[in-house]
């Protein structure tokens, strides 16, 4: 098989995984909140808190992967997804389940940072814009599929195995990424981790999304989260125009078309 089909369909598994996820326990929340002895507010954090990691992570993986390498990354991904799967279908009480929703969460920042990544590299010319689109279809395919396949488990065993399912799929996913995958683009060389950036824009969305979400808009807390994350986001910036080795360059937002998909973005999560 040529190596652009090998990694389109390495890319498209991981890809397809990580967004199943993020769906497949909206069907089973009131088995999980159950069996757990938890509450609803609680339990909508199994959710919130594995979509969290994918988005705080983001920037900060993606100048990893340029640094350090974007396979190497991805099929580290692989193994954190795959252990965080198993670890969540075992869970015996909500904390430890929230914990290893994060692990998990982890996995799948990695999977999603790296995959187009890795595709880009693979395609080239007018082809490249049918590699990422196969990729990109997996994405809804795998929202879709997990709202219908978590039903379909849970009916024929028990809600833990929305979690499990994902183990051999992984620990297969994870051997195979490392036998067949291999490194086009060259790690940059001299250049250091921009820590400060990376930790001002994920606390900025997480302060964000608590303010957001824990309670009423004009409760005092909520304002003071929400006030808190855009002045982290002001410092991030800054940090970043003053930054040798940003973790986002933001001279790409002069660019409309690309400031312009990032917001339709935002407003379609929101």
């Amino acid at each position: 098989m040529e190596y652009k089909w090998v990694v389109l369909t390495v890319t498209t598994v991981g890809i397809f995984m990580a967004t199943l996820d993020s769906s497949i326990i909206v069907v089973g929340l009131p088995q999980v909140v159950s069996s757990l002895q938890t509450n609803l507010v609680e339990g909508v954090w199994f959710i919130t808190i594995y979509r969290l990691m994918i988005t705080v992570l983001l920037v900060g993986i993606g100048r990893m992967a340029d640094l350090y390498g974007r396979v190497r990354l991805y099929n580290l991904g692989f193994a954190i997804f795959s252990l965080g799967s198993l670890l969540s279908g075992l869970s015996i009480t909500a904390e430890m389940l929230l914990a290893f929703r994060l692990i998990q969460g982890v996995g799948a920042a990695f999977l999603f940072v790296n995959s187009v990544a890795i595709v880009t590299d693979a395609f080239a010319g007018s082809e490249l814009g049918k590699g990422i689109g196969i990729n990109q279809v997996a994405i809804n395919a795998g929202t879709i599929t997990g709202y219908t396949l978590s039903g379909v488990l849970i009916q024929l065993f028990t809600w833990r195995s929305i979690f499990l399912v994902n183990v051999p799929i992984g620990i297969f996913g994870t051997y195979w990424s490392r036998k067949r995958l291999k490194e086009i683009s060259h790690p940059a060389r001299g250049e250091k981790f921009d820590l400060p950036g990376a930790v001002t824009f994920s606390a900025s969305i997480t302060l964000l999304l608590l303010g957001l979400t824990l309670g009423n808009i004009t409760d005092q807390l909520s304002l003071t989260l929400t006030g808190l994350s855009f002045l982290l986001m002001i410092i991030f910036v800054l940090a970043e125009r003053r930054a040798s080795f940003p973790v986002l360059d933001l001279s790409l937002f002069r660019n409309r078309l690309f400031t312009a998909g990032n917001i339709a973005n935002l407003l379609s999560g929101l």
